[in-house]
């Protein structure tokens, strides 16, 4: 896999099965019909918690879930992208190691998504998160409110982001773009707390 801007190559985990069979964002007693896709689901979560730990065991517990879903724009509250952290809890470490507005201020992981152009919900500190995307399963699980978890954010994305290549290539490199501003301001202050007596 191709290094990031960052200096290494993100972890990756996709789930090659489709939502109608498996829903690996739900518990598993809600995720799918008991049989033969119970094993994908399992692995699906299986590597995701081993990638979870060992960040954890490399980087003194700080690290950076992603979980990217496609979504439906929202009648009653339009975006193109959804911000999903359980209003702040998923990424507790990452509120108490900068401050609450870490995501939104100019140039966090929002505030340059918005520069670039995109329509994001929320989109400034203090809105709530829409009430269909406030974090689903994977980072509520995996989310540094847990003493074994990582700072974890859903991103809901429109179709019309994912429609072409042209899209889904320009959100790539804004999106890494983004990432890779807000590791040096975050990761430093994360790791002090850390390592503090």
């Amino acid at each position: 896999m191709r290094r990031s801007r960052a200096g290494e190559a993100p972890y990756v985990v996709i789930a090659g099965f489709h939502r109608r069979y498996i829903d690996a964002n739900r518990s598993e007693e809600c995720a799918l019909v008991p049989g033969p896709a119970q094993a994908y689901y399992l692995e699906y979560h299986a590597t995701l918690r081993s990638f979870v730990d060992e960040i954890r065991a490399e980087n003194d517990g700080i690290g950076l879930l992603l979980d990217l879903h496609g979504a439906t724009r929202q009648p009653d509250a339009p975006a193109e992208i959804y911000v999903g952290t359980e209003n702040g809890w998923t990424i507790t470490a990452l509120r108490q190691s900068t401050s609450d507005d870490a995501l939104y201020r100019r140039r966090g992981l929002v505030g340059l998504l918005q520069a670039a152009g995109y329509a994001m919900l929320p989109g400034e500190f203090g809105t709530p998160e829409h009430h269909a995307f406030t974090g689903g399963y994977t980072v509520e699980t995996y989310g540094s409110h847990h003493a074994d978890g990582i700072d974890a954010i859903q991103l809901e994305i429109v179709v019309e982001l994912r429609r072409t290549e042209t899209c889904r290539a320009r959100l790539a490199t804004e999106l890494g773009n983004a990432i890779a501003s807000l590791l040096p301001r975050w990761l430093p202050s994360a790791i002090r707390r850390t390592r503090a007596p």
